[in-house]
């Protein structure tokens, strides 16, 4: 396979002042003496992507993500190493980024193309093409200031991906609009995948898992993994550590050393869709309680309640021994679409009225699969065609 792209220990550094005046004493110093401070937003990373392949780039805010593909894009030049590029980019790194409000969607269709570097003959070839993927009818002859953002968004999409790149390089932006127009952005790409070379940055893990063949981690502007996406998630979650807990209640109980385990015992925070998750961890409740209930529930990334696992419900009567003690909740099967969740505990007395705690977000973990439904939980039914 053709090496598309090759990044050899390239690093990007910036000089960081104090205040503007200390720039221009640098500037003026009959010495030469440096005012300035080194900051590296890019450290030696190096990186390989052939033709039909798919990395993915993920990482913290400000680990040098949106630096990297500005240097593949030749936006920026590296500080140190050594870049090759070899074929048309398209890039969506900011959508409509090239646009001029004033200049209708027709006119910013052909400037777009300009922008690529694709001849007037060559976009006259493919107009057709990206009028009907954008879906905007009579609107592109007008200003695109009068579009929606839904509208404009969409222009800007089909404007990218229907100019046949050799390389395309996307920031966040893989999917947009409405959900009928992100299914199709989601099967262009996969058109587009197969014969080009693909870098994109998404915080989107379930669709790095999907879509990625490699994934880059970076961590302060440092390779901290590249290899396979589904490790590579684990890895990125990896940098987040303990995450900080929100503890609520009375504080007449207290959780601790919460797990979450796969199928063959080991601590993990992705699991394949459908497959078993244990959960683990230790509770001590005050002895003025004899019994007490248990809670576990899972929420998506906007903090909607998605699924529960109640002691109660699950006829499970939870008597206080006094001390701590260690439970294990076996999930038999994770019915969750791929997505990012967040793991809660919640502590009750037996009356089921009192928080007695609450750990909110105790734990976030990745379902990830090939499967995508529209709904959160997809039930298991027994069909016959009558």
């Amino acid at each position: 396979m053709d090496i598309a792209i090759s990044l050899k220990n390239v690093s990007k550094s910036y000089r960081m002042y104090a205040t503007p005046a200390e720039r221009l004493k640098e500037l003026l110093h009959p010495f030469g003496r440096k005012y300035h401070q080194e900051f590296w937003a890019l450290r030696d990373v190096s990186l390989e992507v052939k033709k039909g392949e798919c990395v993915g780039i993920i990482g913290k805010n400000g680990s040098g993500k949106s630096t990297l593909l500005q240097v593949l894009c030749g936006i920026l030049q590296p500080t140190n190493g050594e870049v090759k590029v070899q074929g048309r980019i398209s890039a969506l790194l900011e959508l409509g980024a090239g646009f001029n409000p004033e200049f209708t969607g027709r006119e910013n269709v052909y400037l777009n193309g300009a922008l690529m570097g694709v001849q007037r003959e060559e976009m006259d070839e493919r107009f057709e093409r990206i009028t009907e993927f954008a879906e905007i009818g009579h609107f592109i002859d007008q200003p695109v200031k009068t579009y929606s953002s839904g509208m404009y968004v969409r222009l800007a999409f089909a404007c990218a991906v229907n100019v046949d790149p050799d390389i395309l390089i996307v920031d966040e932006a893989l999917a947009v609009g409405d959900i009928g127009f992100r299914s199709k952005c989601y099967l262009k790409f996969n058109e587009i995948a197969k014969k080009c070379a693909v870098v994109i940055v998404t915080h989107d893990l379930p669709q790095v898992s999907k879509l990625c063949d490699n994934v880059l981690v970076l961590n302060g502007g440092n390779t901290y993994f590249y290899g396979d996406p589904i490790q590579g998630v684990e890895k990125y979650n990896s940098l987040f550590g303990e995450k900080q807990t929100i503890l609520a209640g009375s504080g007449e109980a207290k959780v601790s050393d919460l797990k979450l385990l796969d199928e063959t015992d080991k601590e993990a925070n992705v699991f394949e869709y459908n497959a078993p998750l244990r959960i683990q961890f230790d509770v001590e409740v005050d002895d003025k309680y004899d019994e007490y209930i248990v809670s576990i529930t899972i929420m998506d990334q906007g903090g909607a309640l998605i699924a529960q696992c109640h002691s109660e419900y699950n006829k499970v009567i939870l008597k206080n021994e006094g001390g701590r003690c260690t439970f294990r909740v076996d999930i038999d099967r994770l019915p969750l679409n791929p997505a990012n969740y967040f793991l809660s505990i919640i502590i009750f007395d037996s009356s089921n009225s009192r928080h007695l705690a609450w750990l909110y977000a105790a734990r976030e973990f990745t379902v990830v699969g090939d499967f995508h439904g529209g709904a959160a939980i997809q039930l298991r039914g027994s069909w016959e065609k009558m």
